[in-house]
């Protein structure tokens, strides 16, 4: 790991104590989910760094396009207002050029969005961490990006965050998820970036996930545990969805952990591994809460179920224009069977350059089902 030229905390030199004992302090509540010591922390950091002035830290800069696959803490700093939005990502390159949620993407909702669209910024880095992201001490992760904030407003700079978002490790898109959809007893295993736009298509999924709320259109939902990720991620496309027996089996390899608190529409319900008990959901569906999809799940890109014609369907683009689109259905196919109809169709007519985004290919979720590599990713 390198940092810059010094330390955030180095130059806090009469409070350097109290400050870096908070900042620990709330790294280790948020890293560990003690969420009311956490909201407790904040608002004595806060206090405390109005109290202090030091000079502006000098971090290194580095052009988005030699940002590093690293985890690692960033700040972006507008050239023209002197605003400053600090981040950590797990991959550094990944979190500014991913193309659905990058910060140099047109989609990115963060609120470095303007900065970055107006293109009079630059990037520093203040610290690199040289592991795996999988590897990476989310506590000092966390703790740098909370150092990072406090060297900036002490040094008398606007920071663009809040304070109860920063130190946030693994909550960010693409951090693989398990949900349960509670009508079916269905179990996926995909992302969280997957999950809110092909799911719940709303920032309540977001609120599953931390333990905010207990469903979101009739999901439930939580981090996946080490032992399912190494199960079934290797069978998963990237930012893709898997959904079946083998994500039953890997969810159900461990015994259940989910409890209860308090009662009715206020109770609180934590889920931490295992198969949810069919108590759970009913309970769970019961008190869901968001808009709930009117059609049942189907596991795969481009397979829908029609309500009106009581049967599933696929989908795919049969040309550039945004009216070729083909569409068909049958009365007794299942959701693989129409997802298999599907890719064969595609690969018989060479639509293959027409279907990407979400008419991207099925085959390695319709592989992961059939136990096969019958179909290759186009």
């Amino acid at each position: 790991m390198y940092s810059g030229e010094r330390d955030p905390l180095e130059q806090t030199e009469v409070k350097a104590e109290p400050i870096d004992a908070l900042i620990r302090a709330l790294a280790a509540a948020i890293i560990k989910g003690r969420g009311s010591e956490a909201r407790e922390l904040r608002p004595r950091l806060s206090e405390a760094l109005c109290n202090m002035k030091q000079p502006a830290p000098d971090w290194p800069s580095l052009s988005t396009a030699d940002l590093p696959s690293s985890p690692g803490i960033y700040v972006i700093t507008s050239n023209r207002t002197g605003e400053h939005y600090v981040g950590l990502a797990l991959d550094l390159r990944d979190r500014f050029h991913n193309p659905i949620y990058g910060h140099l993407t047109t989609k990115n909702k963060s609120r470095a969005g303007p900065i970055t669209r107006s293109g009079e910024y630059i990037v520093r880095v203040p610290h690199i961490f040289d592991s795996e992201p999988g590897d990476v001490d989310t506590l000092e992760l966390s703790r740098r990006e909370i150092e990072t904030y406090v060297a900036l407003v002490v040094g008398g700079g606007r920071v663009l965050n809040s304070l109860a978002m920063l130190g946030r490790v693994g909550e960010t898109q693409g951090i693989p998820v398990v949900l349960c959809e509670c009508a079916t007893d269905a179990y996926i295993f995909t992302d969280s970036l997957a999950a809110a736009s092909r799911f719940v298509q709303s920032r309540a999924i977001m609120a599953v996930v931390y333990g905010y709320a207990r469903t979101a259109r009739g999901f439930a939902a939580r981090w996946s545990t080490k032992s399912e990720t190494d199960r079934l991620a290797p069978l998963t496309e990237r930012r893709g969805v898997l959904v079946g027996r083998l994500v039953r089996d890997a969810v159900g390899s461990a015994p259940r952990d989910a409890h209860w608190t308090g009662h009715g529409r206020n109770g609180q319900f934590r889920w931490r591994v295992g198969l949810l008990s069919e108590a759970d959901r009913v309970r769970l569906s019961r008190y869901r809460r968001g808009t709930y999809a009117k059609h049942q799940f189907s596991g795969f890109l481009a397979v829908r179920w029609s309500e009106r014609n009581r049967a599933w369907r696929c989908s795919a683009r049969s040309g550039p224009g945004l009216r070729d689109i083909w569409v068909t259905g049958h009365e007794v196919w299942t959701p693989l069977e129409a997802a298999i109809a599907r890719e064969e169709k595609i690969r018989a007519e060479g639509w293959e350059r027409f279907n990407t985004g979400a008419y991207a290919s099925n085959a390695q979720s319709i592989n992961a089902a059939l136990g096969t590599a019958r179909f290759t990713p186009w």
